[in-house]
C-alpha cells in the first residue's frame, strides 16, 4: 500500500468552487489552477483525511459509480498534477 496523501497546509491556496469544478490560487507561487471535477472530488475526499491512492480511486469509484478500468489512470495522473502544483502532499506520520 502506497503512503497516505493529504492537503497541504491551510492558508496557502485559496479555493473557488463551482457546480463541479474549482479554481485554486497558489498564494506562494502566485498560480491560478483550474481543477476539473474529478480533480475537484479528489481534492474534496483528501480535504476529509489523509487517504492512500487505492482509497481515493475506490471512494471515487463509489460515488460516481464508475468502473476501475476507467478512473484508475484519470485518478493517478490527477493525484500526480495535484503534487506537482503542492496542493497534495503526503501526509505527516501523526496521521497515517
Amino acid at each position: 500500500m502506497d503512503a497516505p496523501l493529504t492537503l497541504a497546509a491551510a492558508g496557502r491556496f485559496l479555493v473557488k468552487t463551482w457546480d463541479d469544478e474549482s479554481v485554486v490560487y497558489d498564494l506562494l507561487s502566485g498560480d491560478t489552477h483550474l481543477l476539473e471535477p474529478l480533480a475537484s472530488a479528489v481534492t474534496r475526499l483528501l480535504a476529509e483525511g489523509a487517504r492512500s491512492r487505492e482509497e481515493v480511486t475506490r471512494r471515487i469509484i463509489l460515488e460516481f459509480d464508475l468502473t476501475a478500468e476507467s478512473v484508475s489512470e484519470p485518478i493517478a495522473t490527477t493525484l500526480t498534477h495535484l503534487q506537482r502544483i503542492g496542493m497534495v502532499v503526503a501526509a505527516p506520520l501523526e496521521t497515517r
